[in-house]
């Protein structure tokens, strides 16, 4: 399901986007449509209750995560890879099982920084 879809199916919902995203999708020639876009700090809208940070793991990681201060719950994306290995392809399980981003111990890419 795409933000497209999200949004449709919630017409007060207002999809928020980041300029990186933004970008890939115009490269890899996909149509998404964001009405505002994040930055540095949160919205407004909702920083009373979800802090907002943008990590630049490295030169190719950068990603916006959230925490949810009442349920101190933090919420991620690409920073945690957890491959499933029966949902990709056999060629790549050693290199997934070498890195430990096969499922079910998945952690942060070996790239990022451990300071």
């Amino acid at each position: 399901m795409n933000i497209d879809t999200w949004a449709k199916a919630d017409p007060e919902a207002i999809p928020w986007g980041y300029p990186g995203v933004l970008e890939r999708a115009i490269e890899e020639k996909i149509e998404v449509n964001f009405d505002a876009f994040l930055e540095e700090e949160a919205p407004n809208e909702w920083s009373q209750e979800i802090a907002q940070l943008i990590f630049q793991g490295s030169r190719f990681m950068e990603e916006v995560v959230f925490f949810h201060r009442q349920s101190y719950t933090l919420i991620l994306a690409d920073l945690i890879e957890n491959f499933e290995l029966n949902k990709v392809s056999q060629k790549i399980h050693f290199i997934l099982k070498l890195t430990g981003c096969a499922a079910p111990d998945g952690k942060a890419q070996l790239d990022l920084p451990n300071n």
